[in-house]
């Protein structure tokens, strides 16, 4: 008996010892945690705007998710007409089906969403453009995956979803707060 809880106690220490650690982004104004099977490729486009992708390692088509973070209040609701219009004009998904929009959140964050199918190459595909805004910033999240790859995404989808976050930008007022809050060096002296 002795002998089969040692054996229980020393595999589940080695199971958790060869897990691959989730990793976590944060750059551009927002941070989430994502899977170590999953692949990051960020850029700003501009002074306004980022794009983060992540996409299932050695996955062409299982699993997407691309967050657009925009400084610019009304950007991602155009972003979407430039996105849903491109999609249907290059056919990247044939027999696409976009769904009205609807009052949506993902994660802590209201918004409203768009969901979307299609097939490519006779493989059909599930896809959500979520819009979420915050007092200063806006963000369009895309989510995109073949439906045979969906329940084992799940828990990857839910992991990015779970944790993302927006953070504020820093305001004049805080940046003029800090500046002048920060003693000289001849006030450190006589303090």
């Amino acid at each position: 008996m002795k002998q089969t809880i040692f054996f229980l106690l020393l595999l589940t220490v080695f199971m958790t010892a060869c897990q691959t650690p989730d990793r976590t982004f944060s750059k551009y104004g927002v941070s989430f945690t994502y899977p170590a099977g999953w692949q990051i490729r960020d850029n700003a486009e501009s002074k306004t705007t980022s794009r983060i992708q992540l996409t299932r390692t050695g996955s062409d088509d299982g699993g997407i998710t691309i967050i657009r973070i925009f400084d610019e209040e009304d950007m991602a609701e155009t972003h979407i007409d430039l996105y849903t219009t491109g999609m249907r004009r290059e056919g990247i998904l044939e027999n696409m089906r976009i769904e009205e929009r609807i009052p949506d959140s993902y994660g802590s964050y209201s918004g409203w969403s768009i969901s979307y199918t299609g097939t490519d190459q006779s493989k059909p595909y599930i896809g959500k453009i979520f819009i979420l805004r915050t007092e200063e910033r806006s963000c369009r999240i895309i989510t995109q995956e073949a439906l045979a790859d969906q329940e084992e995404n799940r828990s990857s989808r839910e992991l990015i979803e779970k944790t993302f976050r927006i953070d504020p930008l820093p305001s004049i007022h805080q940046e003029f707060e800090k500046a002048f809050d920060t003693p000289s060096p001849e006030e450190e002296t006589e303090a």
